[in-house]
């Protein structure tokens, strides 16, 4: 009776081990990423279990940068976004995206920059709020 007892006891442990390793997967891999921009070079970013505090954490990453306007402009789940921008202007304007992937999310920041006449359009960042 005593190895029956200590069975379950170690099947006990061993469901809860998987079951909190199941729900930290779950909470990593529902991450929400936050994008926040303001003005001459001021960015932020930071992902979080909820885009709220995504936002709230990209804001606060962006005003690190002595900037007073930052604002966030785009969230993701489970994506990437990135950020260029226009070295031949003195505090210049940023171009962003956010898609699916890392390449595809900088090959549209780079896309706007030029599309909006960028002359020296530079990646600044590229981020995910999960693993790529």
């Amino acid at each position: 009776m005593e190895r029956l007892v200590r069975s379950f006891i170690r099947a006990g442990a061993a469901a809860a081990a998987a079951s909190a390793l199941l729900l930290f997967a779950t909470s990593v891999a529902q991450a929400d990423g936050a994008l926040a921009l303001g003005t001459c070079s001021a960015w932020g970013w930071s992902s979080s279990e909820t885009s709220r505090g995504a936002g709230q954490k990209a804001i606060a990453d962006c005003a690190r940068h002595d900037a007073q306007d930052c604002k966030v402009v785009a969230t993701t789940h489970e994506g990437c976004m990135a950020v260029a921008t226009d070295q031949s202007v003195s505090c210049g304007r940023y171009y962003w995206a956010s898609e699916a992937t890392r390449p595809e999310a900088e090959a549209g920041s780079l896309g706007q920059c030029r599309s909006g006449e960028g002359k020296n359009c530079t990646l600044v960042a590229s981020k995910c709020d999960r693993v790529d």
